[in-house]
């Protein structure tokens, strides 16, 4: 089935690695996704910013990229005023690192360095001026060996073993993690099914650092040396029964 192109989806962040796979996903609702490329458009500049809003009239904002708080206020606020939905996406790390499992909407957020700050106030400041935005907390990524961008684990793997001639993974350490192309089909359904609200994404709820790693090694043939540690317990797992990012690998 063919659906006619009627709308306008702005992304930001589209040279990270999750914004690339999220524009084959939500184009896939009938939306023609533009990019903001920093180059050209200035988001140190306001009136730049809302400038090219109005520009590109989109009806939908995805916001993935880093950057400073009134360039993610200002679309908050166009999309308030315009009546179209916004999408900011944090990260699991607005909770910090004393968690013990368990976390959801609701659950106490102690982010603890700076890109955790950053994002938690970035949460905070966008809801202040526009409280029916879409928040997507995600975990750790997961992309194929192709993927060379920091955050992705696979990326992580093979960074380590090159540098230190082995992986040392914790037994005791149960972290959100999805594969990016499972994690951004759920993203745009839900935001095209959903209301706004914060959500929670992630697929692993059940094995710990070590076995992940492992798995992982044998589904990529990485060939690396993975080396299991006890040491402080630490769980950082989400959990949100509206969310369904596919989780068979991780069983």
């Amino acid at each position: 089935m063919v659906i006619k192109v009627s709308k306008v989806c702005l992304v930001t962040g589209y040279s990270g690695m999750i914004a690339k796979e999220f524009v084959k996903d939500i184009t896939k609702y009938g939306y023609e996704c533009v990019i903001w490329d920093r180059k050209v458009i200035d988001i140190d500049i306001d009136n730049a910013i809302n400038n090219y809003l109005n520009e590109v009239k989109p009806d939908l904002i995805v916001h993935f990229a880093y950057g400073r708080f009134e360039w993610s206020t200002l679309m908050a606020l166009y999309a308030k005023n315009n009546n179209i939905k916004m999408v900011y996406i944090s990260t699991v790390n607005v909770y910090g690192d004393n968690c013990n499992g368990n976390l959801d909407k609701e659950s106490l957020c102690i982010p603890n360095d700076d890109y955790s700050r950053y994002k938690k106030t970035s949460e905070d400041k966008i809801l202040g001026f526009n409280k029916n935005v879409y928040i997507c907390r995600i975990g750790w990524q997961i992309s194929g060996p192709e993927e060379t961008h920091d955050n992705n684990m696979v990326e992580f793997m093979r960074r380590e073993f090159r540098n230190n001639g082995v992986v040392k993974a914790s037994i005791s350490s149960y972290l959100s993690t999805s594969f990016t192309k499972d994690l951004t089909k759920e993203i745009a359904r839900v935001i095209e099914n959903m209301k706004p609200d914060i959500y929670l994404f992630n697929s692993n709820f059940s094995i710990n650092f070590y076995d992940l790693l492992c798995k992982l090694n044998a589904l990529y043939n990485l060939n690396v040396k993975i080396e299991a540690i006890n040491d402080k317990y630490f769980d950082n797992r989400m959990y949100d029964n509206r969310v369904k990012v596919k989780n068979d690998f991780f069983k």
